[in-house]
């Protein structure tokens, strides 16, 4: 029978990903899982986020059957959130050193390029320079 004598380890100690700042619920941000020595019930994890800046703890959430963060609701571009997490796995409580999590929302192109006019005529020499403009 197995003891519970390892803790939980992540992958890595530092997490980092972008996440666009459109409003799509339940969106995966990126995959974060930990893996454990022990055996059976003993190598169980739990996942805890322990703080988010700015407490936005509703913007986020893990998914433990996915072994992902997700983002929830609209998120501002430019905006920048750091996250601990940990992993804890059954009793006695086992827990390995928090990791930092940091995702960076990015702008979404919503506003498509708009032309004063919707035709646009110009003439090209055979002959002429590479990497000149065409039409201004």
């Amino acid at each position: 029978m197995d003891i519970n004598d390892n803790p939980p380890r992540f992958s890595s100690s530092i997490y980092t990903a972008s996440v666009s700042a459109n409003g799509i619920i339940d969106r995966p941000v990126i995959k974060i899982y930990a893996t454990d020595n022990d055996t059976g019930k003993n190598a169980q994890i739990s996942y805890h986020l322990v703080s988010i800046s700015d407490g936005a703890y509703n913007n986020f959430w893990y998914d433990s059957k996915a072994h992902q963060l997700n983002a929830v609701g609209n998120l501002k571009a430019g905006e920048r959130y750091e996250i601990e997490a940990r992993e804890v796995n059954t009793t006695p409580i086992r827990s390995s050193e928090p990791i930092s999590v940091t995702i960076h929302v990015m702008d979404i192109n919503d506003n498509p390029p708009r032309f004063s006019s919707s035709i646009y005529t110009a003439s090209v020499s055979a002959n002429g320079i590479i990497d000149r403009p065409v039409i201004k």
